[in-house]
C-alpha cells in the first residue's frame, strides 16, 4: 500500500479493560486467569475500524493517551515509527519506574510520545532529591534511561529521552538562557571573550543554541568532561578564526 492510497487516521481510542479468560481466548500470550489490558480501536477516513491491544497498567494507558495526537491525522501506512515510539516511551517509563523503586522513592512516571522523542515528567511530592545539584541526579537517570531505550539503535533508530520534575528543566533553561543573553552583550561590550564554568553536556546545548543566531558573538566549548565549559567570544576576532 502506497501513502497515497492509505486511509488517514480520523480517531483513536484507549480502553482499559480487565477480567477472566482462559488459555483459548488468549490472544496476548500466556497470563495468569485474571489480567488486565488497554484495547486500543482506530478508525479512518475510508471507514475501517481497527482493533488491537496492548498490555495493561497505568504507565501504558497514559501512554497510549499521550501518543493520540501524534496518531490522529497520520496515514495509516506512515504509522509505524509513532507505534515505534509509544513502546520505546512504554519501555522508558517503565525503566525509570524501576529506577525509582529501586531509590526507594514513590513516584508516578508519564510519558509523551512525539516526533522529537520520548518526554518523561516525575511527578512526587518531594522533587529535591530527584534533581540533585543543578540536576546531576535527574540527568543521571536521563543518561540511563537513554541507554536503556536505545540499545538497539542500530536496528530501531535514536529516540531522545527527556526527564523532568516539576518544570525543573524549562525553569532552568530560562536561567542558562538569561545567563548566556547577559555575557554576550558583556563580550560585545569589551570586546573580550569569556568562559564560564564547567556546565554537562544539556546546559552546553542550552548556551549555544541560545546564541547561534546573535549577530555580534559565536560560542565554542572547551576542555574535558566534566570541566568540559562553554566559551562565548566576539565573531570576526581572532577566537573565531580558530
Amino acid at each position: 500500500m502506497t501513502t497515497q492510497s492509505s486511509p488517514i487516521i480520523t480517531e483513536m481510542k484507549v480502553i482499559p479493560v480487565a477480567g477472566h479468560d482462559s488459555m483459548l481466548l488468549n490472544i496476548g500470550g500466556a497470563h495468569n486467569a485474571w489480567f488486565t489490558r488497554n484495547i486500543v480501536v482506530l478508525t479512518d477516513n475510508a471507514g475501517n475500524t481497527g482493533v488491537g491491544e496492548a498490555p495493561g497498567g497505568e504507565v501504558i494507558y497514559q501512554t497510549l493517551l499521550a501518543a493520540i495526537p501524534q496518531v490522529v491525522g497520520q496515514e495509516v501506512a506512515r504509522l509505524n515509527r509513532v507505534v515505534q515510539q509509544v513502546h520505546k516511551g512504554n519501555q522508558a517509563a517503565d525503566f525509570v519506574k524501576g529506577l525509582l523503586e529501586r531509590m526507594h522513592v514513590d513516584g508516578t512516571v508519564l510519558a509523551n510520545v512525539g516526533e522529537d522523542g520520548v518526554r518523561l515528567y516525575i511527578d512526587k511530592s518531594t522533587m529535591g532529591m530527584l534533581i540533585g545539584h543543578r540536576g546531576e541526579t535527574l540527568d543521571a537517570m536521563q543518561y540511563l534511561t537513554s541507554l536503556a531505550v536505545n540499545r538497539n539503535r542500530k536496528q530501531d533508530g535514536y529516540t531522545r529521552i527527556s526527564i523532568d520534575t516539576e518544570g525543573y528543566r524549562e525553569k532552568r533553561e530560562e536561567t542558562l538562557a538569561r545567563l548566556a543573553k547577559r555575557i554576550a552583550n558583556q563580550v560585545k561590550a569589551t570586546g573580550r571573550p569569556r568562559t564560564l564554568e564547567p556546565m554537562n553536556p544539556y546546559e552546553r546545548r542550552v548556551l549555544h543554541a541560545t546564541l547561534q543566531n546573535n549577530p555580534y558573538v559565536a560560542t565554542r566549548s572547551e576542555g574535558e568532561e566534566p570541566n568540559r565549559r562553554v566559551v562565548i567570544f566576539p565573531k570576526g576576532s581572532t577566537e573565531d578564526e580558530e
